[in-house]
């Protein structure tokens, strides 16, 4: 670790020591408002990893050490397999990536990366959309017009859970997860090119 990077860690350190302090001293109001905070920044620490993942795997640096950008990320993050899986596809995803030529092309998701940048979605919404985008191809590619009909709505479906994902029960993120599906299924029947 940088010297640089020490500093920083430390300086992070020291606020969260602070806001604990603030918080023991609070009444009940403060104590929630420091959950609140907690949940914005471990969002924001979750975009950026996912930023710095975006940018090793596009730039050749795990593939110059010789190690895949899932298994680099497992074990940086001390996460499973599958979960870093999870996220080196979602940061596929929602950053820009560049051509072999250096032409820089947009995300692949980007209501989504919108989303997520805001701090309005989490990382584990953000791989349900992406997993759910991902089983297979929406449409035909000669489908413009489905095309641009999957991305309005998707990016309805994405501002219609913006604020909710951590205050919803697991059962009405399910029932959502189904819903995403069946629309999936809905939009490739609707826009199939035949």
């Amino acid at each position: 670790m940088s010297e640089g990077s020490v500093v920083a860690v430390r300086a992070v350190m020291d606020s969260m020591a602070a806001l604990r302090a603030f918080e023991r001293f609070g009444d009940a109001d403060c104590r929630i408002d420091g959950l609140k905070t907690r949940l914005l920044v471990r969002r924001q620490c979750d975009y950026d990893s996912l930023e710095l993942i975006a940018g090793l795997d596009q730039d050749g640096e795990f593939a110059d050490r010789g190690v895949r950008a899932a298994d680099a990320v497992g074990d940086l993050l001390g996460v499973s397999r599958r979960d870093a899986q999870r996220m080196v596809a979602v940061a596929s995803g929602v950053f820009p990536t560049r051509t072999l030529l250096g032409e820089v092309l947009e995300p692949k998701l980007p209501a989504t990366a919108m989303a997520l940048g805001a701090l309005e979605i989490d990382l584990a919404h953000a791989e349900v959309i992406e997993s759910v985008l991902a089983t297979e191809p929406l449409g035909g590619s000669r489908c413009s017009s489905g095309s641009r009909r999957r991305s309005c709505l998707l990016t309805g479906l994405v501002r219609s859970t913006r604020g909710s994902w951590p205050v919803m029960p697991t059962t009405t993120w399910r029932c959502w997860i189904r819903m995403v599906r069946r629309l999936v299924r809905m939009i490739r029947r609707s826009t199939s090119c035949t």
